[in-house]
């Protein structure tokens, strides 16, 4: 089940990416890019809640761009290791700014915390 959805959002968001490569304009390809974030944000929050009926417990997203879209400013450090599972490697550290990197099979996340809340993230390999 859990691959099968995750299928179904890698096909809807490969259409899409097709889509905006046609002859859109600016405005309408940013408008098509929102729609597109905001169904694999929604897909993804479907997915999490079905696989926490199925297991009984909530599931890790992991080092994916699923996990990457449902990080979002502000959040607390531990709601963002409890989306991409496990503690990170902590890469710098400067009074109450720290940044730590997750890292799976050639893809990384990279979030810089102020004070226990995310202000900043990146990503490589997706």
């Amino acid at each position: 089940m859990k691959r099968v959805l995750f299928c179904a959002l890698l096909v809807t968001l490969f259409v899409g990416w097709i889509y905006l490569l046609g002859t859109q304009s600016e405005r309408e390809s940013r408008a098509i890019e929102q729609i597109l974030v905001e169904s694999a944000a929604k897909t993804t929050a479907k997915l999490k809640a079905d696989l926490e009926k199925l297991y009984g417990h909530p599931c890790m997203v992991g080092v994916t761009m699923q996990a990457y879209t449902l990080l979002k400013p502000g959040m607390s450090e531990i709601d963002a290791r409890n989306i991409i599972g496990g503690e990170g490697v902590e890469q710098s550290s400067a009074g109450s700014i720290v940044t730590k990197c997750w890292q799976d099979k050639g893809r990384a996340i990279v979030l810089t915390f102020q004070d226990g809340k995310l202000v900043g993230k990146s990503q490589v390999g997706f």
